[in-house]
């Protein structure tokens, strides 16, 4: 029976509640005014059952609420979306929603009313997560000021809707951004850390130091770039790894200096083979730049420069400009030497060779242990002089410096140029030169008689 002919005078009421006094379920409800009549005309005066129901363009039904509501004189008021548990979805505040009204038994009354944009604008009074996205932001429109502190976590924010157009500078602060979980910096690089462990001083920057001031980046310990997590690295050094867990799959480490260590960097090569051929280079604690192949130490001979420039092969301590301990070969020439008329001065004639080369004693000899040992020098029998009775008949051929070996030190160890017997043998051979041509005149006198 359709008892009820018609509402009139229907009247939408936002309910705009203040933020912080009200739940969000209470943001999503308004007041419905109206008047009812019967089939005859006459106003209503009694207590009825009303079923709301809000629709989409598609006639779906997105939510809907029966109240018990006393009318006066054909005039009510009560307020929708109050009932427990049934609060209006966040869905109805979009455009084409409709609301429909049944009384009683009664089939819904036609037509539905649109609900107007006022509605839904106090609908929006809360933001949905993920609502926010980057057509929604006008260019330079996300400032500091409309930021309240600790607001902007990730999940209000739709993936890449904030790009570097919409943030004027300087306007998202240290204060706009909350810590932790939520906060969009908790990426699996930064676990378990938070903005208190970084620090940012004017242009420098810290990792672990609270104070940075002296370089860009100030990083208080170790680093180390290994995607297989191992740690292979020294004390306030960096490794970098490229797989694996074994010392030999160190790609390159570099070490620190103090008192007590060395500075280098280790480097390695992977073999077809799959085995690892080390590099290391760099100061150790007494102040020798090393190259070391073959190796992960710094206390190898191959290649050092002492603090003097002096360079070292296969001897620790170099004395001379080229220090070579073993044998030095050349598939081009000889060393050369500086010979140009026009630098040199006091140019005096050799003379008295052969009498100084035939006081020298070439022997066969071996040397001690000891040196062997330490300076590599050939095991077998070598020839040659000895640089002590060198020195008492041509002094300019020996030079003595500090030379040590095992645990030995001798301060005026004696070392001989044999480089300047060249000249001497050569004068030596045209003093014999000339008896020969002597003693051919008297021969040839003798003959003739």
């Amino acid at each position: 029976m359709n008892f009820f002919k018609k509402v009139i005078a229907v009247l939408f009421i936002i309910n705009i509640i203040p933020c912080d006094v009200y739940s969000s379920d209470e943001l999503n409800t308004f007041n419905f005014q109206g008047k009812l009549t019967g089939s005859n005309g006459i106003p209503i005066s009694s207590t009825v059952n009303m079923t709301f129901c809000i629709y989409d363009n598609n006639n779906i039904n997105l939510w809907s609420e029966t109240q018990s509501v006393s009318i006066v004189a054909g005039e009510f008021s009560l307020l929708l979306g109050k009932t427990s548990g049934n609060p209006i979805g966040f869905s109805v505040n979009e455009q084409g929603r409709y609301i429909g009204l049944a009384v009683g038994d009664d089939e819904e009354m036609n037509p539905r009313q649109e609900i107007g944009g006022v509605l839904r604008s106090g609908m929006a009074l809360s933001v949905i997560d993920s609502a926010i996205t980057t057509s929604k932001i006008a260019d330079s429109a996300v400032i500091s000021s409309k930021i309240a502190d600790s607001t902007v976590t990730s999940s209000k924010i739709a993936d890449n809707a904030i790009t570097v157009t919409k943030i004027p500078d300087d306007s998202v602060t240290a204060a706009k951004i909350i810590d932790g979980a939520g906060s969009g910096l908790n990426a699996d690089l930064l676990d378990n850390k938070d903005s208190n462990d970084f620090y940012q001083k004017n242009v420098n920057m810290g990792i672990g130091v609270a104070t940075p001031s002296q370089n860009m980046l100030q990083i208080g310990g170790s680093v180390s770039i290994n995607r297989s997590g191992a740690e292979h690295h020294a004390v306030g050094g960096m490794s970098i790894v490229h797989g694996g867990d074994t010392f030999p799959e160190r790609a390159l480490q570099i070490s620190p200096a103090d008192s007590d260590r060395h500075s280098y960097i280790i480097q390695t090569s992977l073999n077809a083979d799959g085995t690892s051929f080390w590099w290391t280079y760099g100061v150790n604690k007494n102040g020798l730049y090393v190259i070391n192949p073959g190796s992960s130490g710094i206390n190898g001979t191959s290649f050092v420069i002492n603090r003097s420039g002096y360079i070292g092969m296969g001897i620790a301590d170099p004395t001379h400009r080229l220090h070579v301990n073993g044998v030095a070969r050349s598939t081009q020439a000889n060393w050369a030497t500086s010979s140009d008329l026009r630098v040199k001065k006091n140019i005096t004639p050799l003379t008295g060779s052969l009498k100084k080369i035939l006081k020298l004693r070439p022997v066969t000899f071996e040397y001690i242990d000891e040196y062997k040992q330490d300076k590599k020098a050939f095991n077998k029998t070598q020839m040659g002089f000895i640089a002590q009775e060198v020195k008492e008949v041509s002094p300019e051929m020996v030079t003595t410096t500090s030379e040590s070996f095992g645990d030995t030190t001798i301060e005026d160890f004696h070392i001989l140029n044999t480089s300047n017997l060249t000249p001497m043998l050569i004068d030596a051979i045209k003093e014999l030169k000339a008896e020969i041509d002597s003693l051919k005149l008297k021969i040839s006198d003798l003959e003739s008689k």
